[in-house]
């Protein structure tokens, strides 16, 4: 397996720590889990759940603390509808979410932050910890 991007490893220990000083549970999901779970992928941007009722305190404290591209709202496509938005970092995107549902044809599932929480794995990746998706999920 290949290492993970300086900039990704810096950027996440930044996200970890604005995140713990404002006692923000959050689970890290998409490429870079998937990366860091051991699958041969090359992590495209750090995709992170919140707990829902802090979304927009996250909003908020990394609009203060990243360059804003789309600040976290409501939204909806044909696969997803979540509270979201987009900060970036060492050109780094960093992708928020709460709320998600996911769908396809036969309905939508949400992902209920509580159990993805509890089911993650946690890693130490140089001084943040993080919690990681299962690949299951």
């Amino acid at each position: 397996m290949y290492s993970l991007p300086l900039e990704f490893k810096k950027v996440l220990s930044y996200v970890s720590r604005v995140l713990s000083e404002i006692n923000v549970r959050w689970v890290l999901v998409g490429s870079t889990a998937s990366y860091l779970n051991g699958v041969k992928v090359e992590p495209e941007d750090i995709d992170i759940i919140v707990e829902d009722s802090k979304v927009y305190e996250v909003d908020k404290v990394f609009s203060s603390n990243f360059h804003v591209l789309r600040r976290v709202k409501y939204c909806s496509s044909k696969v997803y509808l979540s509270h979201y938005g987009i900060f970036k970092m060492l050109n780094v995107k960093i992708e928020v979410m709460a709320n998600l549902k996911i769908c396809g044809d036969i309905g939508c599932l949400k992902v209920e932050f509580e159990k993805l929480y509890r089911y993650s794995r946690s890693l130490k990746l140089r001084n943040a910890k993080l919690k990681i998706a299962p690949l299951e999920w």
